[in-house]
């Protein structure tokens, strides 16, 4: 199968706290190739070996540490508090983001797969084509409520700050080809990714 004529790329986002993860885990439980690219990205990060350290190490010096990482934790301690050294912080990262995605893509042989960010992977100079937008949503207090439960050192004051460092509810929704609604019913959740999944397969013309 070619990949590049074959594979088609999901793109699973939504907010901080709306539930994610959850989704796409569900979705691995069908079988689903899924890429967690928040966590990859962390990982380039925390890799002091990494190209992108280079850029990193010139533009926020006081945050490296001293075996060469990105500070643990700056996100909230740092960038959520300074909204435009994030924008520089997501600037260097995207080019590195989107190769990696683009090197995992192009080893596909499925029918479509899944890749799991809060980022948007739709821009003027992205190269990679989105297939399905698939936002999972859930309301602000419920997800507040959740990041608090998560973090058990984080403060009202740090997750309201992480959840602004994000684009709004609306923003995420608009230009949905599936919401996914996650108000904490967990069985009601379930029956929406199995209904995704569907969805998916059948679009996808699995056979």
């Amino acid at each position: 199968m070619s990949t590049s004529a074959r594979t088609r790329l999901v793109h699973l986002t939504g907010a901080i706290g709306s539930g994610k993860s959850t989704v796409r885990r569900l979705l691995e439980a069908y079988g689903v190739v899924t890429l967690d690219l928040d966590s990859l990205a962390r990982s380039m990060h925390q890799d002091p070996q990494h190209p992108v350290m280079h850029h990193l190490k010139q533009a926020f010096p006081q945050l490296i540490t001293t075996s060469g990482c990105l500070q643990r934790g700056c996100l909230r301690s740092y960038f959520s508090q300074h909204p435009d050294q994030n924008r520089e912080l997501l600037r260097i990262m995207q080019p590195f983001i989107q190769s990696a995605l683009q090197h995992w893509l192009a080893q596909q042989t499925s029918s479509f797969v899944v890749c799991e960010t809060a980022l948007s992977l739709v821009s003027d100079d992205s190269p990679i084509p989105v297939w399905r937008r698939v936002v999972v949503d859930a309301s602000e207090a419920l997800r507040l409520n959740r990041l608090l439960q998560r973090q058990a050192t984080w403060t009202s004051d740090d997750a309201t700050n992480m959840m602004a460092m994000q684009v709004g509810r609306e923003a995420y929704l608009l230009g949905a080809d599936q919401v996914i609604s996650n108000d904490g019913d967990l069985s009601r959740l379930v029956s929406q990714v199995e209904e995704l999944y569907s969805y998916l397969c059948n679009e996808g013309e699995i056979k």
